[in-house]
């Protein structure tokens, strides 16, 4: 018997679940896509939420198609605002940027879709009123939110009213309902996205936000033409900046320049991420574009600084995230990588009263530094953390996946790319020890990691908690058509399948 036709590896079962009904109701990766996405919005409130951003590969069966669905800062924000700090805060509204995350539900549906857009979003709007069981990963997510927002100094009373309720945040196996989230997303539901950029709802979101009417009225998702480099027998592909997609395949291309080894890969992420740090930005500010950062002159530069001893790179700009990430194959072919986020575990801390939205703070990806391509300013695009990855092999597609956690994306990236190309199965794939390049010449480890030799190469490794090393989830396109998929013992996901 062959492999199923119809495959979801998602972060949480519930919305795994929802895009699997979409695909059992006769609708394409696409439709999938969307009611899983709508769907963590709700589970897993720690990781994205309608105030956040997303990214997609999508093929459709005969090409790849990237989307690019982030949101540019306020119009009225300026270097003024941030007067006497080292860096962008990472509460309260000054790191808030515009919600591009519905609007790349949206865009995906109106090209691939096929089912109501309404009725993708039905399963999570009923969820979210009449309430899920909180696990054990979401729990000690939400507790540590609870302390971060508990410290500040910010006004976030509004996320307290939310998503505290008498005695604390949920515990594991409590359940959670969101009356006035449900309420949102039926809005959008029946709008087909418009409510959240015009009219009352949008303006709630300016009230709160330093965003006005019109900054929302903007916000659009972009279809942009995915990046590849050649890797371990396949083909590795990520979006163009303003996202760190381009780290992974740097570091990927640095693998055929030098040794096959943990150390080389550890120096060409350093290297890749060196570059990624000093480079990216929106698009428009980028002085060094993504053809030279992947040019054949530029990677040998990189290579030949890399050497048989740790390196001891300046520091990063690096900060740990909260995300989701889920990927897609359907019966008809059509296969997606799809990945949100609001950022550090419930993004700002700023919830829209009487909406149940929190709102990102990718805004605190903005550096300060005057003249840097990603200094913070008015109505620009941050250096984006969340990557959606997609492999291929002889121009037939191989596998769509993701990896969530920050500045661990590319790093997982390149890993879970080598491992699926070079022959282990998806599983597999997603539950070796990884490694995490931490900053310096620090290096962190999971229990189990064989670091032989690296210790010896000067690295500074550590072992960490799982929690470090993010979560992936995959599905790979099998010879006969079918799938067959993995997703991370880190996380509470899974992978679901049928025949359809």
């Amino acid at each position: 018997m062959g492999a199923p036709n119809a495959m979801i590896a998602a972060s949480h079962p519930l919305a795994a679940e929802a895009g699997l009904g979409a695909l059992a109701s006769g609708g394409s990766a696409a439709d999938a896509a969307v009611a899983t996405a709508a769907m963590l919005t709700v589970v897993e409130p720690t990781g994205c939420g309608i105030g956040g951003d997303a990214f997609a590969q999508y093929w459709d069966g005969e090409r790849l198609s990237g989307l690019n669905a982030s949101g540019r800062s306020p119009s009225a924000l300026t270097v003024e605002h941030f007067s006497g700090m080292s860096e962008v805060p990472t509460d309260g509204v000054l790191p808030i940027t515009a919600p591009g995350q519905v609007a790349g539900w949206v865009e995906l549906w109106r090209r691939h879709g096929r089912l109501e857009f309404s009725e993708l979003l039905a399963p999570a709007v009923h969820v979210a009123h009449h309430g899920f069981e909180v696990t054990a990963h979401i729990a000690e997510l939400w507790r540590r939110a609870h302390t971060r927002f508990s410290e500040s100094t910010e006004d976030l009373g509004a996320w307290f009213d939310t998503f505290v309720e008498e005695g604390g945040t949920p515990a594991e196996g409590e359940r959670f309902s969101n009356p006035a989230l449900a309420r949102t997303l039926w809005e959008i539901g029946v709008s087909e996205g418009e409510a959240l950029y015009q009219g009352e709802l949008a303006q709630q979101v300016a009230a709160a936000t330093l965003l006005s009417e019109p900054d929302l009225a903007q916000v659009t998702a972009s279809w942009v033409e995915p990046l590849s480099v050649t890797a371990w027998g396949g083909e590795l592909l990520e979006l163009p900046p303003n996202g760190q997609g381009i780290a992974a395949l740097q570091a990927a291309a640095l693998s055929g320049r030098v040794p096959d080894s943990v150390h080389g890969s550890i120096e060409a992420m350093k290297a890749a991420f060196t570059d990624l740090y000093s480079t990216v930005a929106d698009p428009e500010t980028m002085t060094r574009s993504a053809a030279e950062m992947l040019s054949v002159p530029h990677l040998d530069s990189l290579a030949q600084d890399i050497g048989e001893q740790a390196s001891s790179p300046a520091s990063w700009h690096p900060r740990h995230g909260g995300t989701v990430c889920f990927a897609v194959g359907a019966p008809d072919g059509s296969m997606c990588s799809f990945i949100q986020s609001n950022y550090m575990g419930f993004g700002s801390g700023v919830v829209v009263p009487g909406t149940g939205i929190s709102m990102q703070n990718r805004g605190c990806s903005f550096v300060l530094t005057p003249g840097h391509p990603n200094q913070v300013g008015p109505s620009k695009l941050p250096l984006h953390t969340i990557i959606p990855g997609f492999l291929t092999r002889s121009n037939r597609p191989f596998a769509a996946f993701g990896l969530m956690g920050g500045p661990m994306q590319p790093q997982g990236h390149i890993q879970l790319a080598r491992m699926l190309l070079r022959g282990d199965a998806p599983q597999t794939a997603c539950d070796a020890p990884r490694w995490f390049v931490a900053g310096g010449n620090r290096v962190l480890v999971e229990e189990g990691f064989d670091a032989t030799g690296l210790v010896e190469r000067g690295h500074d490794v550590e072992v960490a908690d799982a929690l470090q090393f993010g979560g992936a989830q995959v599905v790979m396109l099998t010879d006969d058509g079918g799938y067959v998929g993995g997703s991370d013992k880190r996380k509470d996901g899974c992978v679901l399948s049928a025949e359809l």
